[in-house]
């Protein structure tokens, strides 16, 4: 009977708190993260994790990187910008300690990509680019198991690539 009493109880409780939303989750915030001027608004990608909310904003000159805590305030405005001319497509992804970006920079028929491995502080490039077999756009990715997945259209075909992160040497496997 005691058994029964306790699991009542605790599946009460239970109700009785999803019941009562956690009030941060009611709340919008706001940052002072712009991604648009006047009518023109610039792509932008967000990946979040443990680390906070991280977002890339895709500029008529250049590539921004934010991060901001789970308040909307701007924790990093990495300055100078990840690239310091025009991209195409970009896209960011990572895991709990790895943060990844891939785009096309300016006319290239490649892909770059950067990583960070301090939360957004320091960026580097993965070496060598991927080469494509003509201009790549809507480029898209996702890091999974050690894995940079990564999608995008040249032409009318869409290709899929990836890099593994594990090896001795990492690099681009086969399309």
């Amino acid at each position: 009977m005691k058994k029964i009493v306790v699991l009542l109880f605790l599946l009460f409780s239970t109700t009785v708190m999803a019941q009562n939303p956690n009030p941060s989750w009611t709340t919008l915030r706001e940052t002072s993260i712009a991604v648009a001027n006047g009518s023109t608004n610039y792509p932008y990608d967000i990946f979040t994790n443990g680390a906070g909310n991280h977002i890339i904003v895709q500029e008529p000159t250049a590539l921004k990187y934010y991060k901001m805590d789970i308040y909307g305030t701007t924790i990093i405005n990495l300055n100078p910008p990840l690239e310091s001319t025009a991209v195409t497509s970009p896209s960011i992804s990572g895991d709990l300690t790895k943060l990844y970006v891939v785009y096309r920079k300016g006319t290239e028929n490649k892909i770059r990509a950067k990583y960070s491995s301090n939360g957004g502080v320091n960026w580097s490039y993965i070496v060598p680019d991927l080469n494509t077999s003509g201009a790549p756009s809507s480029i898209e990715c996702v890091f999974s198991k050690g894995y940079l997945h990564v999608t995008f259209i040249v032409g009318t075909t869409v290709y899929f690539n990836y890099y593994y992160t594990n090896l001795s040497t990492p690099s681009w496997l086969t399309q």
